[in-house]
């Protein structure tokens, strides 16, 4: 029917539009203000003493590069390394001039994989990672990140939680992708439309399926989901039903959708499955060797959002 790419996420960091994994309703930063403000707070631990010039930084899982961004323009850093396993492109997503000037003295590794660094050993002063590290072989990487710290350097992460809110909502777009895509057949039957092996009154029975789908909804979080799937299915729906459509590409138009969809749950999976819960992060951190300083639960309204994890090479 259809393939999500390879790498859910590389066609994520083309079109987020953003830095950061909230995407552009978070600003161009796509990071929330409260965790802008834990991230410099716990990045001005580290430079107190230190001129952050002569601090090699390396991030780990960069996306669009909204740490080193932080860590260029908000403390003068200018020796950053980031490392992504997607195809990333920062500096040709188009932003504007300000933020593509910070981006330009960053050195980006795309489709680097976290488990097998490409640097020497302790290179770095400090490696950080927000919601991305584990979703690597976090044992794996986090040997490798001890291997490339200096004596004394540091590991910051923020992780997705186990019992988290995110990975809640994330739960819930598995369960609302299966039953609009799977169960209801929707990119098949609009696509047999399209191709006119089916005429437009084909549309109904699906629509009238959809809606059993959202009536069945069960938390707010699923019919977030909802939302975001039936935007295009609906606006696809009534082009067909009106016949104002291209057949080529409106055939493309539907595969794009179910492409999209796909990668989508799979970074939902993804995300559920990258979940730790506090006793196996510290078990990770003791088994790489590195020095546990702490792990502090990441909350907004009273939520948990994740943790923040610091860690040290002795």
């Amino acid at each position: 029917m259809h393939n999500a790419n390879n790498n859910p996420w590389d066609s994520f960091w083309q079109n987020a539009g953003s830095l950061g994994t909230f995407g552009k309703e978070q600003s161009t930063l796509g990071l929330p203000t409260a965790l802008v403000d834990i991230w410099l707070n716990a990045l001005s631990h580290v430079f107190p003493t230190k001129n952050a010039a002569d601090v090699a930084i390396l991030d780990i899982g960069t996306g669009n590069g909204v740490l080193p961004f932080l860590c260029v323009s908000k403390l003068g850093a200018s020796n950053v390394s980031a490392i992504d396993q997607a195809n990333i492109s920062p500096l040709e997503q188009g932003f504007n001039a300000e933020i593509t000037n910070v981006l330009k003295q960053i050195d980006f590794y795309p489709n680097t994989p976290a488990e097998s660094l490409p640097f020497e050993d302790a290179k770095f002063s400090l490696a950080i990672s927000n919601y991305a590290i584990e979703y690597s072989n976090m044992s794996a990487s986090l040997k490798e990140v001890q291997r490339v710290l200096k004596d004394s350097g540091q590991f910051i992460c923020i992780t997705h939680a186990a019992l988290a809110e995110v990975t809640e909502h994330s739960s819930a777009g598995i369960d609302v992708y299966k039953a609009m895509f799977k169960a209801t057949n929707a990119i098949n039957t609009m696509r047999d439309v399209a191709a006119q092996k089916n005429s437009a009154e084909a549309l109904k029975p699906l629509f009238q399926a959809l809606m059993t789908v959202k009536n069945e909804c069960q938390t707010p979080h699923h019919l977030d989901w909802f939302e975001q799937y039936i935007q295009p299915i609906a606006h696809t729906c009534m082009l067909l039903k009106n016949g104002q459509y291209e057949q080529g590409a409106m055939l493309n138009h539907i595969a794009q959708i179910g492409n999209d969809a796909a990668n989508g749950c799979e970074r939902s999976k993804q995300q559920v499955a990258a979940a730790r819960t506090e006793e196996e992060l510290a078990m990770l951190i003791k088994e790489s060797g590195l020095k546990l300083l702490g792990i502090d639960p990441v909350t907004a309204d009273d939520k948990l959002q994740g943790y923040l994890v610091r860690a040290e090479k002795v």
